[in-house]
């Protein structure tokens, strides 16, 4: 008996430094490309630590969809970013999971209209990927940002 609960504490110790996502799941039988689907809100919102999700739904309340786009293998899927109440799509991106799904990249094109197409990305650091819920880091312009978005 204490061969089996040694064992076991052992396997917990060498399964718990494994964990893609520092937040968990430490397992998961869905892939983490099915896991992000999905249509998600802003719950938590942090700049350098400090609370900005009020001031986020303040100015821009937002949602946003992430979808699989079966032609596009390379790049994964597309993103549409919906701000207030209504399904007003402000912004369009292709996304797709990088780095062993470790992070997510949205490629952005601006100069739609003109004859400089210009892309940016934006690169995410996944904490936190569950079926129902996701926690996103990045630094920009030398802020930290953490978001997490929720399932609708």
């Amino acid at each position: 008996m204490k061969k089996i609960i040694l064992l076991l504490i052992a396997i917990a110790a060498i399964t718990a430094g494994c964990k893609k996502y520092p937040d968990g799941p430490m397992f998961s039988l869905r892939s983490a490309n099915h896991r992000i689907l999905g249509t998600y809100k802003a719950i938590q919102y942090t700049v350098n630590g400090a609370d900005s999700l009020s001031m986020l739904n303040d100015s821009i309340p937002f949602s946003i969809c992430l979808k699989y786009d079966p032609v596009d293998e390379v790049n994964g899927g597309f993103a549409k970013w919906y701000i207030g109440k209504g399904k007003y799509s402000i912004v369009s991106s292709s996304w797709k999971l990088i780095e062993k799904n470790k992070k997510i990249a949205f490629s952005y094109i601006f100069g739609y209209y003109s004859n400089s197409n210009s892309y940016y990305t934006i690169t995410w650091t996944i904490l936190k990927l569950t079926n129902n819920e996701t926690k996103w880091e990045t630094i920009n312009n030398n802020k930290e940002y953490i978001i997490t978005l929720q399932k609708q």
